[in-house]
């Protein structure tokens, strides 16, 4: 049986990970404002910053454990969290209980992150999808 501290930890490495793979193809635009930490001007052409709106979908309440990490690599994307429970039959459909996903269906963001990290069917993830 996995201690909650040692889940929590390996839950935020592979969130990590996870978050680096989701993002690696986002687009990019030049930033001309940077100035490093250390107080030295960054150039330009090495500056950048991302182009795209990104929301974070957590399913209640396991996602949540995902959001902190992802908003380390994302601070700017906004939260939508949405409580999906299943009756207790195997194949009974999820059933929405919360909801704070947007009004506009999404059409103010360029990519949506469902965050589960128990996926046994897949069965919620599909029913937030549609």
């Amino acid at each position: 049986r996995t201690k909650p501290r040692d889940f929590r930890t390996i839950l935020k490495e592979i969130t990590f990970y996870l978050g680096y793979e989701v993002t690696k193809e986002l687009p990019l635009r030049q930033r001309h404002d940077c100035i490093a930490p250390n107080g030295i001007y960054v150039s330009a052409d090495k500056a950048v910053r991302l182009d795209a709106k990104v929301a974070l979908i957590p399913i209640l309440r396991a996602g949540f454990g995902m959001v902190e990490p992802m908003l380390d690599a994302l601070p700017n994307a906004a939260v939508h969290p949405i409580g999906m429970y299943k009756r207790g039959g195997a194949y009974d459909r999820p059933i929405e209980y919360y909801s704070r996903l947007p009004r506009s269906g999404g059409k103010d963001y360029d990519l949506a992150v469902i965050l589960d990290p128990v996926i046994a069917t897949s069965r919620t993830v599909h029913a937030v999808i549609s």
